[in-house]
């Protein structure tokens, strides 16, 4: 039993390396191999468990005689308090393992993980010096991937724009040298290792980012610079080979990285910061983000919410590209709920590419805000007043309210409406396409606020269900994304 632990600890290390080919020889990505990563380590501690079981009904003295007031050698070869020290810390790994721990509090997870795997590995050896056969090499290809990874990663990269869409999201676009790697190809949806630098050139003592402190890392924490943050890609484009990413501040931190990030994003916006005084590190491309077979499918549907709608926008994008080549014929149906006008709007430059009438484009704003600025009306101008003129039809219609107020200065024309120039009689909700465009290409909602039009796309007020999603006798094959 200790044979099959020593040579699981081989293998657990290894299935968390992205780098060594342990999944590039299988086809596998790093997010669906880690998985394997999971089950090795389980099964590693069971092990581990059951040799102590049997150590303790068996007793010590069956191998080579030892006792537990035996000297500490390593030239003997087995030592039984290392073997206790061992165990414990890789029960203190499978407790900080755990989901409610892991999922809330992930820097200080992985880093404790990565101090506790080392030190039971450490006293393992000094248990059983023969596991050094297999610790040895196990750690080797650790620490071979993350210098391939930091060697990645320090090569150049820039921001080449940076936009503020109100205070709390941020869009980059980076370009790198040499992305993405060769045999390391980009994916849609694909995600990013994202670290920022600098300093702002007024207050040379602040810096922008500040560093982080983790268990076990340096006492004044790590730089910046090397604390490197998973970040989607929006869009990537092919012969540029630009990235664009969205980060959002979440407000509930002043010195997070987002709300660092969006904050020096506003003092580029006002000028008071040269965008190159950010400094950019880039790792990636990561993730595989696919169906597979997705030729043989009648249509596809992506689903988000929020800033979650980031992978979906770089899967909405691939689609396109291969509705172009006319490698993919089905429906797409793109259902997204936001609370945030500044994210919707945000988005426009993806739904401008939407020109294929299969391609339905649903936005259902959830939000509370009271209006938009005339800045955002100047900048996103109103493109399309009525669903029918952008060549997208209405899905999600169930789910909004059962009126909607028609315009001011906007007459109906369904019969019997008696809807005049100045009116704001509310129209029955299934007749909501059969208004006439809505000058100047805003829908009102009774009760929260005025929506933009939004080029090749359906803005409603209200959440959407899956049963308002439109039967189609011709999808019989269907993918979620």
């Amino acid at each position: 039993m200790s044979a099959a632990s020593i040579r699981l600890i081989f293998l657990s290390v290894v299935t968390s390396t992205r780098n060594v080919a342990t999944y590039q020889l299988l086809g596998v990505p790093f997010e669906r191999g880690i998985k394997f990563h999971k089950i090795l380590g389980r099964l590693q501690l069971c092990c581990i468990y059951v040799h102590i079981i049997c150590m303790l009904i068996g007793g010590t003295t069956v191998i080579g005689g030892l006792q537990w007031d035996d000297t500490f050698s390593m030239y003997r070869g087995r030592n039984l308090w290392p073997g206790v020290v061992a165990a414990t810390f890789f029960s203190m790994l499978l407790v900080a393992a755990m989901p409610w721990f892991r999922r809330v509090m992930w820097d200080k997870f992985y880093f404790t993980h990565i101090n506790l795997q080392f030190m039971g590995n450490v006293f393992t050896v000094f248990h059983m010096r023969s596991s050094v056969v297999w610790i040895a090499p196990a750690f080797a290809c650790w620490y071979i991937d993350v210098f391939l990874r930091l060697f990645c990663k320090m090569k150049s990269a820039y921001i080449k724009d940076l936009k503020m869409h109100g205070s709390n999201l941020c869009e980059l676009t980076i370009s790198k040298e040499g992305y993405p790697e060769p045999g390391n190809p980009h994916h849609p949806g694909a995600y990013i290792w994202l670290a920022l630098d600098g300093k702002n050139p007024g207050k040379e003592d602040e810096p922008l980012f500040p560093s982080t402190k983790v268990p076990g890392g340096p006492p004044d924490g790590i730089p910046s610079w090397l604390w490197f943050h998973p970040m989607t890609v929006a869009s990537f484009n092919e012969e540029t080979k630009e990235i664009k990413i969205f980060v959002k501040s979440l407000g509930t931190d002043e010195d997070e990285f987002s709300a660092r990030l969006c904050a020096a994003g506003s003092l580029v916006a006002s000028g008071e910061l040269p965008m190159e005084a950010i400094e950019c590190y880039v790792g990636g491309p990561n993730g595989q983000l696919s169906i597979d077979n997705i030729e043989t499918l009648d249509r596809i549907i992506l689903l988000s919410g929020g800033i979650g709608v980031t992978p979906m926008a770089g899967v909405l994008e691939g689609l396109i590209g291969l509705k172009a080549k006319n490698e993919f014929k089905g429906e797409i149906i793109f259902l997204w709920a936001s609370r945030s006008l500044d994210e919707i709007l945000a988005f426009t430059y993806l739904f401008e590419q939407c020109q294929d009438p299969s391609i339905k484009i649903q936005i259902h704003y959830t939000g509370n805000e009271t209006g938009i600025s005339d800045k955002q009306m100047n900048e996103y101008p109103p493109l399309a007043a009525e669903p029918e003129a952008s060549g997208a039809d209405c899905i999600g219609v169930d789910c909004l309210p059962n009126t909607v107020a028609s315009p001011e200065g906007t007459d109906s024309t369904k019969e019997g409406s008696g809807a005049g120039s100045g009116g704001t009689e509310n129209v029955p909700m299934t007749d909501i396409h059969k208004m006439q465009p809505v000058p100047p290409g805003l829908l009102s909602h009774p009760t929260t606020t005025t929506l933009p039009a939004i080029a090749n796309a359906t803005i409603s007020p209200g959440r959407f269900a899956f049963d308002s999603i439109p039967e189609s006798a011709s999808a019989e094959k269907v993918g979620y994304f």
